[in-house]
């Protein structure tokens, strides 16, 4: 068996490393347990999650099922998905999330200045 550091050199030199971003900033351990699940069914090589364990968890726990589920589907899976993680910095507009409560916003569009997003 390779080492997982050829596959990864292998998979760089070829360009051929296909990472979905979740980032710092999720932390919904379904959302994440179902993207990984899907995007390593789809081909992905790895994964950049938050650095909180229970995602990290959640990320191997996707990883898993795609495994259980491939077999079914007639999925080859050639290589298990590399997990690397994201580290929030103070400041860091990336991992901040707003949520708008729909029923509430009078769209008077105040939040628009204040937003880091263009």
């Amino acid at each position: 068996m390779k080492s997982r550091f050829k596959e990864m050199k292998q998979l760089l030199a070829k360009s051929k490393y296909f990472k979905l971003v979740c980032g710092a900033g999720n932390e919904n351990v379904e959302e994440v347990r179902k993207l990984t699940t899907v995007y390593t069914l789809g081909g992905a090589n790895g994964f950049d999650v938050s650095a909180q364990p229970h995602i990290v968890e959640a990320c191997v726990g996707g990883i898993d099922r795609a495994y259980e589920l491939s077999d079914e589907l007639n999925i080859d899976i050639p290589i298990r998905p590399f997990i690397t993680v994201s580290v929030g910095m103070p400041g860091d507009h990336h991992v901040r999330k707003a949520i708008v409560e729909t029923d509430s916003c009078i769209e008077c569009n105040l939040c628009i200045p204040a937003c880091p997003t263009d």
